[in-house]
């Protein structure tokens, strides 16, 4: 937030803080919108799965399931925002999943399992992991 400052006279700029945290909120998930997201991608295998044929994931395709998964959080994220968020879980549990392949040691960071690990175990097969 941007003060001006006039004949001792302190004036806020337009933008406010409440509406930074407006903006947050809009961007964040409660945990059970973010189940409520893998659970409903998990239904969207073209979504996730880049193994099926391009027929079944092309485009027009792909948007009209991140619009239905929009739907179905019944409009509390964008269809682009849950892709972006869904990109975000699938990554932590793409490093979630590696670390466990690690030896153990200073290699392996993470002791304990991260919340949504079990809701995305149907990523387990088609996780690309990167070596």
């Amino acid at each position: 937030m941007k003060l001006l400052f006039t004949d001792n006279l302190c004036l806020k700029n337009s933008f406010s803080s409440s509406t930074i945290v407006e903006k947050k909120k809009r961007r964040s998930l409660s945990f059970d919108k973010e189940e409520m997201l893998i659970l409903e991608v998990q239904k969207r295998e073209p979504l996730w799965n880049f193994q099926l044929d391009v027929k079944y994931r092309n485009s027009k395709v792909v948007k009209q399931l991140w619009q239905e998964v929009s739907e179905a959080l019944n409009g509390s994220i964008s269809p682009e925002a849950a892709k972006t968020k869904f990109k975000s879980l699938h990554d932590i549990f793409r490093k979630n999943f590696q670390s466990e392949n690690k030896a153990s040691g200073s290699e392996r960071t993470r002791t304990t399992r991260w919340h949504h690990y079990q809701n995305m175990e149907f990523m387990r097969d088609s996780c690309l992991i990167k070596k």
